[in-house]
């Protein structure tokens, strides 16, 4: 009977154990916080770039953009999904200014360890810059590159996120149209 008890004992001391070990654990994974998500830029359509003259205001120029563009965001957690809990606002910038309105994809959940393909249109009309950024702008278009920065806001868990895209368009003269120019440290976001 001795024998039997102390089996038991033995049994639940175990058992104690084991559930104190599994309910660290779990908290432990339940308080540590996700991985942001990884976003890089897949393809930049250009539909048109230019600037365009206001008749009233000759020594003003106006500038007109109109871009579709695909990003690939990575939940790189293995075992947490992440929520967009409000859309995801994209627009482009050159040197430091908007020379696009904003394009938004709607919120979404991303499961654990996927990846999904993001596409939204960006659209600028009439978008005025300092001279500084206009004529830098104005330089880097007539040589048939230029550097621009896509940048995403969203809400996560109910805190801000911000990643700038660095992205740079190459003026292909054959095709007349511009590509984006896939090399190691463009495309990919911060």
């Amino acid at each position: 009977m001795r024998k039997v008890f102390s089996y038991l004992f033995a049994l639940l001391a175990v058992l104690v154990i084991i559930s104190i070990v599994g309910v660290v654990l779990f908290v432990a994974f339940r308080s540590s916080p996700p991985s942001p998500p990884q976003f890089s830029v897949i393809a930049v359509d250009v539909y048109r770039m230019s600037f365009v003259s206001d008749p009233f205001q000759q020594s003003n120029l106006h500038f007109d953009a109109f871009f579709r563009v695909g990003l690939l965001a990575r939940n790189p957690n293995k075992w947490k999904a992440i929520s967009y809990d409000s859309p995801v606002h994209v627009y482009a910038t050159f040197g430091g200014q908007n020379i696009t309105g904003e394009g938004f994809i709607h919120q979404f959940h991303q499961p654990a360890d996927d990846s999904n393909v993001l596409v939204a249109s960006l659209a600028g009309f009439n978008m005025t810059a300092t001279m500084a950024p206009q004529e830098q702008l104005w330089t880097d278009l007539v040589a048939g590159r230029v550097e621009l920065e896509l940048e995403c806001d969203t809400i996560l868990k109910g805190k801000s996120f911000h990643v700038d895209c660095p992205v740079v368009l190459q003026y292909i003269p054959e095709t007349q149209a511009w590509s984006m120019q896939n090399t190691a440290q463009h495309g990919i976001c911060g």
